[in-house]
């Protein structure tokens, strides 16, 4: 799998390019009968005390990079068909566990930021108080994933390019039911 021609004289200084690189070290794991996705799984099984410091170093993230390594990983895996299946089919057993995690996570904060003091009901407070603004705007604010999963369950894409005058508020109505009825 070497070529000899893609391998400088020892100890030579000639600049070898990142793909020759990459390819070298592919064809050192194909020599060794190993598969690039067999090392990177072995290498990122947490189990494996020996490459601990690889993991690290694949899961570190610059502060200006959020998903850091991985995020740009799972972007070339959604870009191509193949990888976009099975990554899609992956987040299928997975994606309702956190969905519900995040959801009852948005409720509680949501029901944290509506607790108002008696310090803060004045009369002023009462005669301009309206249920849909102050709760609506906590919804918006505080619980974006329900927010959208209501919106989305409550009106179609077609229904949202066609009814472009009508404001969906049955999200805000089906979000003040949940609140009150979230323990």
């Amino acid at each position: 799998m070497n070529s000899p021609s893609r391998t400088p004289p020892s100890g030579s200084k000639e600049h070898v390019s990142q793909n020759d690189r990459i390819q070298r070290t592919i064809d050192i794991l194909q020599d060794g009968r190993l598969l690039l996705l067999t090392a990177l799984i072995k290498v990122l099984d947490p189990s494996e005390k020996n490459f601990a410091m690889h993991r690290d170093r694949f899961y570190a993230c610059p502060k200006d990079q959020p998903n850091g390594k991985v995020g740009r990983l799972l972007d070339k895996i959604y870009e191509d068909p193949r990888g976009h299946a099975q990554l899609l089919s992956w987040l299928d057993l997975h994606i309702t566990t956190r969905v519900t995690q995040k959801v009852s996570d948005e409720m509680d904060d949501i029901k944290d930021n509506l607790r108002a003091h008696i310090a803060h009901i004045m009369p002023d407070f009462l005669e301009n108080w309206d249920i849909t603004l102050a709760i609506g705007g906590a919804i918006t604010k505080h619980a974006p994933i329900l927010s959208e999963i209501l919106r989305s369950a409550a009106q179609t894409e077609r229904a949202k390019r066609e009814n472009t005058t009508k404001d969906c508020t049955i999200v805000g109505i089906i979000s003040i039911h949940l609140l009150f009825s979230y323990a």
